[in-house]
């Protein structure tokens, strides 16, 4: 980034931070954002693109980045929403794999800010933004979509839109002042983002949680893959490699009954973000 692309950027998340306040982890209000949200999940789900949402305590980002990669080799349009920024807020909206330029973002900023003044609603900075991003998804309709969890599954304003599949990639114990301190509870917290007769594929090496997922989606009647039992994949504890072969695993879900094989690797995608 220019030092000029560095001030626009500082100067426009200050103007976030002066609305809504600094980005902060609390249990969010659900059924609020399901309120604030039904004009845009309505909008987006008339025009129906494929929704693949991942949660996870680790690799997450770096899933959703080679699997925005593949598609775009496919020659699919994409939008990607990741959290948070390293650089520049933009890092969280990725359109075709460009990030969206400034003016479109401080257009749709100033319109919410008057929509949500108007019916006296509050957001915080990572609702605000995923507002904002869903309205740029609705400008540019994409052919998929794909959803980086911020924190836990169940209660994320990512999980107000319904998944064609849903991602898992790691359980330890992270914010567990919201999550809750065992795996177990932190890994219900996640599931949240399955949906009934759905599908879901994790990477699990403990037995344990490959367990409870599976009773769980027995229960829900989700087809459930997980990548180290029921596929037997060993990638030496490589977080690049585990990111990899979930996301293609995710691909395939969307080239069901294509055998067509396309050689994505480390090498012809690049390092994984996030």
């Amino acid at each position: 980034m220019t030092s000029e692309q560095v001030d626009i950027d500082r100067s426009f998340e200050s103007d976030i931070e002066d609305y809504v306040g600094m980005e902060q982890f609390k249990t969010p209000q659900f059924d609020q954002l399901k309120l604030v949200f039904s004009g845009l999940i309505e909008e987006i789900e008339n025009y129906g693109p494929y929704i693949i949402t991942i949660a996870g305590t680790n690799g997450k980002g770096g899933t959703a980045h080679y699997l925005n990669k593949m598609f775009l080799k496919d020659g699919i349009s994409t939008s990607m929403w990741t959290s948070p920024h390293i650089v520049s807020i933009r890092e969280r909206f990725i359109f075709n794999g460009q990030l969206i330029d400034y003016q479109s973002i401080e257009n749709i900023r100033k319109k919410s800010e008057i929509e949500l003044e108007k019916e006296d609603i509050k957001l915080t900075y990572y609702e605000f933004l995923f507002f904002i991003f869903l309205k740029l998804v609705i400008r540019n309709r994409p052919k998929v979509l794909i959803l980086e969890v911020g924190l836990g599954g169940r209660l994320d304003a990512v999980n107000l839109l319904h998944c064609n599949i849903a991602a898992i990639t790691s359980i330890s114990r992270d914010h567990t002042d919201i999550l809750g301190k065992t795996y177990r509870s932190i890994l219900k917290e996640k599931l949240g983002i399955t949906r009934p007769n759905g599908k879901l594929v994790t990477f699990f090496e403990s037995q344990y949680l490959f367990e409870l997922t599976k009773k769980y989606s027995l229960k829900f009647k989700i087809s459930y893959i997980d990548l180290f039992h029921n596929e037997k994949i060993m990638v030496e504890n490589n977080f690049q490699n585990k990111n990899l072969a979930l996301a293609k695993k995710i691909r395939a879900s969307f080239f069901v009954g294509d055998k067509k094989k396309n050689d994505y690797s480390i090498e012809n995608l690049g390092t994984s973000q996030g």
